[in-house]
């Protein structure tokens, strides 16, 4: 199977409508019922985490797919995730997942890898970065998978600061998600990435991705295909 990489913003919440980029990740496992990890690891609060439980569950029982909501990181320690088809890291706060870095290896073997708000920054670039005031705060240990440093709810959060830094400053490649939008990444036999993006469905919703990598602007508001000179996949 490819190895294919999805990176969401906004995705874990009943009202919006996500339903076609869910069902593009299980059509890519080519089986009728394959299995979801969906890592709740990352929560901001004990009444946020209940709420989003609920919505997680609501959401993966309208597909045909087995699914398993890990909310201990502890859960996973005995876990080869031999049968796992998906991995799909959840919202909440970037540092929060990095409880889990030790299982990288174990993480690197799921064929297919997603990630909305929190889960797609810890799929990215090796550092996150986020503004506060006038200066930057430097989180390491996200898995580095993809050669993108992710930006999410960017509708919302500006992060200007930030986004000059990375292009300007280092040279790192940047990802802008906005609303229920999507970057899907797939590598596939002979090593080349077809890099694309999914626009969620939701009326009246802001969906755009914006894109720089070495120095080049990509942007679109709808399905497209990137014609990209660099490989995003580490």
């Amino acid at each position: 199977m490819p190895e294919v990489f999805y990176l969401m913003s906004g995705n874990i919440n009943p009202s919006l409508d996500t339903d076609k980029i869910h069902l593009d990740m299980l059509k890519e496992t080519n089986k009728e019922r394959p299995l979801v990890y969906l890592l709740a690891t990352a929560s901001n609060s004990t009444y946020w985490h209940n709420e989003y439980i609920k919505n997680i569950d609501e959401i993966f029982s309208k597909y045909q797919c087995n699914f398993k909501i890990i909310d201990n990181i502890n859960q996973l320690e005995n876990d080869n995730f031999e049968n796992v088809d998906i991995i799909y890291f959840l919202g909440g706060n970037p540092y929060k997942h990095t409880n889990s870095i030790n299982l990288k290896d174990k993480f690197k073997n799921v064929p297919i890898k997603a990630g909305t708000s929190a889960g797609a920054i810890y799929l990215g670039y090796q550092t996150f970065f986020l503004e506060k005031d006038d200066y930057l705060i430097s989180i390491p240990n996200m898995l580095d998978f993809v050669d993108l440093h992710v930006l999410p709810h960017s509708e919302i959060h500006k992060e200007e600061i930030v986004f000059n830094y990375l292009i300007n400053e280092i040279n790192v490649p940047v990802l802008r998600l906005y609303g229920q939008s999507c970057l899907k990444i797939k590598k596939m036999e002979l090593g080349e990435e077809i890099v694309s993006t999914i626009m969620g469905e939701t009326l009246g919703s802001l969906e755009k991705v914006e894109m720089v990598t070495n120095r080049k602007f990509y942007q679109s508001q709808e399905d497209k295909v990137f014609d990209l000179d660099i490989k995003l996949i580490k």
